[in-house]
C-alpha cells in the first residue's frame, strides 16, 4: 500500500499533467486516511475549482480547510486567491494574496502573490469600468451618473470598513475617473497609511499626481511601486511612459529605463520559437495586423481614420486585434476597412500570440507602446516574423523583439549614432509620420477672436501632466510681455489650479487672465478654438494631436524642439505644413516667437483663414499617398526580413 506522502506526490503529478479526476480521487483517498493532511485539502480545492465547469465555492471551502490546519502556509493563501480570482471575486482574492505576502514577503512565493494581486486589482478596475460604461456613451451624463452611484456605494463601504485599504482605493479610483483628483489623492494616501504595500494605490496615486501637474512626485510614486513589485510589467510601463513628461531627465536616462523594462519583462520564453518568415516571392500579399485598445474616438483612432480606408487590399490583408470592448462611430468606420476584426481583450498574452501565429500574420504592428492596455508581452513572444511600433507616441518600446519603428526625416534627421542609441528598433522613415483626420465634422473656422475681444488669447490644449513648472514660468513671462493677453489651460478641477493662479499672481498677472477648462466632448473641444488666437505647445514633451487640431481650426502653434524624436513632434507637423518658423530651439526663442506672433494680428487673421486649406493640401491629410508610402515601408521591411530556408 502506498503511503500518504506517495499518494500526495502522485496526485500532484496527475494535477500537473492535466488529469484532474485522477488527482481528485487520490486526494479523497488521502483524506479518508488522514483528514488533517492540509496539502491534500488544498490540492482538492484547486481540482474542484478547475474540473469541468469548476465549482469555485467548493474549491474555496476545501482550501480554507487546509488553511485552518496550516494558516502559515503562504502557498495555500495564493491558491485561495487564484480560486477567488477565477470566480471574479477580486476583493476576496486581494485579501488572500495579501495574507500570503504577510507570511512570505520576499521569496518566489511572494512573486506569485504579487502577480495575483496585480491581476485581481486589474480585475477590480475592469469591473468598475464596466459598471460605469454605457455603449456609445463613454463620458456622457448617464455614464457620469453610474460613476456617481459607484462613489456613493464606495463611500458607504468606507464608513462600514474605515480600516480596510481596498475600500479607500475603490473610492479613490472612482473619484479619479470623475475628475475629482484631489479627493482621489486623499483616498489613496489613506489607503497607503492603512497598508503601505498596496500596489494599485501607489500606481494610481502616481497617475493622479501626474494629472495635477506634479510630475516629479508622480514619477517617484510609480517608481516606488516598480521597485516594490519589479515583476509587474504594467506599473513599469506606466513609469516608462511617464518619464517622457519629466523636465529633469535627459534622453539617455529615459532610454535606460526602457532597456530596464525589456531586461525585466522582455525575455523570450525558452519554449517559444519566433515565427519564421514564410518562403514566398516579393509580390506575395502580406498579412498585416494592428494591435490596439484605441480603435475608437481617440488620438490613435483618429490618425488611423485618415488613411485606413486607402490601403491596397490586393497587396495587404488587414487584421485588427482590438484590445478593448469599447466601440463608437469611429470603430464602425475602421471595422468596414479591415479584412478581419478580432476582439482580444480577454485573451492572455500567450493565447493572443498563438492566435497571431495561427492567423499567419507577416507584419504585426503595435499602436500602443507603453500606454495603458498595451500588449507588449505578446510582442515579446515574437509571434510574427516582422514586428513594428507606430503612432502611440514618437519614442521606443525598448523591446529586443520589436524590429522597426516608423518615423520621418523631421522626427529623425539623417541617421546618427546618437539618435539610434535612444531606440532599440530600426528606424523606417515615411514621407510624413502623421496622417491627420479630425474624427468628426469639426466646426467652421471663425474670425480672429483677438479683434472681437480686444486682447490676444493663448491656450495650452495638451494634457496638464505635460505642464511643468518651467513651462508655466515661460507662460507667465509671455503674459507679462503681451499686454491684456489671456491664457487658457487644460486642467481638471483641483488645487493645482489654485497653485497656477498663485504663481501668476505673484508675477503680477491678475487671476482673471488665466482660465481653466476640463474634459469635454470632441465637438465642444473643437469649439474651444473659437476663443483661441495662438496655441502654446508644452515642453520637453510636446503635443501631436492637439497641434493638428489647433491648425485645423486656424490656430498657429508655437513649439519648442528638442532631442530625440518624441521631443520633435511639433517640428515634424509644422514643417509638413510649411510653418517651420513656428518651431523654436530654446526657451527664449519660444518666448520671443510667441510674442512676435501675438503682436501681428494681420498675420494671425490671414493664417486663420488659410490654415485649413493649406492643411488639406499638405502631406498631413493625404490619406492615399500615406497609404502607398506605408505599403512601400512594409514591403521593404518584409524584404529585409528574408532569411534562407533551412
Amino acid at each position: 500500500m502506498f503511503s500518504v506522502t506517495a499518494l500526495l506526490g502522485m496526485a500532484q503529478q496527475h494535477w500537473a499533467g492535466g488529469r484532474g479526476p485522477a488527482a481528485e480521487g487520490l486526494c479523497r483517498e488521502i483524506l479518508q486516511r488522514d483528514p488533517k493532511c492540509a496539502a491534500s485539502w488544498a490540492l482538492l480545492g484547486l481540482v474542484l475549482a478547475a474540473n469541468g465547469q469548476g465549482d469555485g465555492e467548493a474549491g474555496a471551502a476545501m482550501i480554507k480547510k487546509a488553511l485552518a490546519l496550516a494558516p502559515d502556509q503562504g502557498q495555500y493563501w495564493i491558491d485561495l486567491g487564484d480560486v477567488y480570482q477565477h470566480m471574479s471575486l477580486p476583493e476576496e482574492a486581494i485579501a488572500a494574496y495579501r495574507e500570503a505576502l504577510k507570511l512570505q514577503p520576499h521569496d518566489d512565493l511572494a512573486k506569485l502573490a504579487r502577480h495575483g494581486l496585480a491581476e485581481s486589482e486589474a480585475q477590480l478596475r475592469r469591473r468598475t469600468d464596466e459598471a460605469a460604461r454605457q455603449p456609445g456613451d463613454n463620458a456622457g451624463q448617464s455614464g457620469r451618473e453610474r460613476l456617481e452611484a459607484l462613489v456613493a456605494m464606495y463611500r458607504a463601504a468606507v464608513q462600514r470598513k474605515p480600516d480596510q485599504p481596498v475600500a479607500h482605493y475603490q473610492l479613490g479610483e472612482t473619484l479619479q475617473r470623475l475628475g475629482e483628483v484631489d479627493q482621489a489623492v486623499a483616498c489613496y494616501r489613506r489607503a497607503l497609511e492603512l497598508k503601505g504595500d498596496f500596489f494599485a494605490v501607489l500606481n494610481n496615486l502616481g497617475m493622479a499626481l501626474k494629472d495635477k501637474g506634479q510630475i516629479e512626485d508622480a514619477v517617484e510614486c510609480v517608481r516606488q511601486a516598480v521597485e516594490s513589485w519589479p515583476e509587474i510589467p504594467s506599473a513599469h510601463s506606466n513609469l516608462v511612459y511617464m518619464l517622457h513628461f519629466h523636465p529633469g531627465l535627459d534622453a539617455e536616462a529615459i532610454y535606460r529605463e526602457h532597456v530596464r523594462w525589456n531586461h525585466r519583462h522582455g525575455a523570450v520564453p525558452s519554449d517559444v520559437a519566433p515565427q519564421r518568415r514564410p518562403d514566398a516571392g516579393p509580390t506575395r500579399r502580406l498579412k498585416v495586423a494592428y494591435v490596439s485598445a484605441h480603435f475608437r474616438e481617440h488620438p490613435v483612432g483618429r490618425f488611423l481614420a485618415g488613411w485606413f480606408g486607402h490601403q491596397d487590399r490586393a497587396k495587404l490583408e488587414v487584421f485588427c486585434y482590438a484590445n478593448s470592448p469599447r466601440e463608437d462611430y469611429l470603430t464602425a468606420r475602421l471595422k468596414e476597412r479591415a479584412d478581419r476584426w478580432v476582439q482580444v481583450e480577454r485573451d492572455t498574452d500567450e493565447i493572443l500570440a498563438e492566435r497571431i501565429r495561427s492567423d499567419g500574420i507577416d507584419i504585426l504592428v503595435d499602436l500602443t507602446m507603453h500606454m495603458g492596455h498595451n500588449r507588449l508581452l505578446t510582442f515579446v513572444k515574437k509571434p510574427a516574423p516582422v514586428q513594428v511600433t507606430y503612432l502611440a507616441y514618437c519614442s521606443t518600446t525598448g523591446l529586443a523583439t520589436m524590429d522597426y519603428r516608423l518615423t520621418d526625416d523631421y522626427l529623425d534627421p539623417a541617421p546618427t549614432p546618437a539618435g539610434q542609441r535612444w531606440h532599440t528598433e530600426q528606424a523606417v522613415r515615411l514621407e510624413s509620420y502623421w496622417c491627420y483626420a479630425p474624427g468628426i465634422e469639426a466646426p467652421a473656422v471663425n474670425e480672429l477672436p483677438a479683434r472681437q475681444h480686444g486682447y490676444v488669447t493663448f491656450a495650452s490644449l495638451n494634457d496638464f501632466g505635460k505642464t511643468n513648472r518651467r513651462v508655466l514660468e515661460v507662460w507667465l513671462r509671455l503674459l507679462q510681455r503681451v499686454p491684456k493677453s489671456r491664457l487658457m489651460i487644460n486642467a481638471c478641477p483641483g488645487l493645482h489650479r489654485e497653485r497656477v493662479w498663485r504663481l501668476f499672481e505673484d508675477g503680477g498677472i491678475e487671476r482673471n487672465r488665466v482660465e481653466f477648462f476640463g474634459w469635454r466632448p470632441l465637438q465642444d473641444y473643437f469649439l474651444l478654438h473659437h476663443n483661441v488666437d495662438v496655441a502654446l505647445d508644452t515642453f520637453p514633451y510636446p503635443g501631436g494631436t492637439t497641434t493638428c487640431d489647433a491648425l485645423w481650426m486656424g490656430v498657429p502653434t508655437v513649439s519648442l524642439v528638442g532631442q530625440p524624436a518624441y521631443r520633435r513632434s511639433g517640428l515634424s507637423i509644422l514643417l509638413n505644413m510649411g510653418l517651420g518658423d513656428l518651431a523654436t530651439f530654446s526657451e527664449e526663442a519660444y518666448l520671443d516667437k510667441a510674442v512676435e506672433v501675438a503682436m501681428d494680428l494681420d498675420r494671425l487673421a490671414q493664417w486663420r483663414q488659410t490654415m485649413r486649406p493649406r492643411m488639406l493640401a499638405s502631406k498631413l491629410m493625404d490619406g492615399p499617398s500615406f497609404a502607398r508610402d506605408l505599403e512601400r515601408a512594409y514591403r521593404s521591411m518584409w524584404e529585409q526580413s528574408a532569411q534562407p530556408t533551412p
